[in-house]
């Protein structure tokens, strides 16, 4: 897992004031899943990203893509509907 995903997350989570408890119930997962998916200790699937993404109302390209490609990439990415 990309810990710049995970980073962002904890930012969100901070931002929005909620907690890794919370997500999880938001989310269907456990909160040790979350808390595996914000260190990078483990990777999980895309729809449980997506979801995560969602639920914390992160634009799902920046979200998916953030650290990984470069900007015009992600320009292009916006294109994308399903991804926004």
């Amino acid at each position: 897992m990309n810990l710049k995903i995970g980073e962002l997350i904890r930012e969100r989570l901070k931002a929005k004031n909620i907690n890794q408890v919370q997500l999880a119930d938001m989310v269907d997962l456990t909160p040790p899943q979350i808390s595996r998916i914000i260190s990078g200790e483990r990777g999980t699937s895309l729809e449980n990203l997506i979801a995560i993404a969602d639920a914390l109302q992160i634009e799902r390209g920046h979200f998916l893509f953030r650290g990984i490609v470069d900007e015009p990439f992600m320009t292009a990415v916006s294109y994308f509907p399903q991804l926004s």
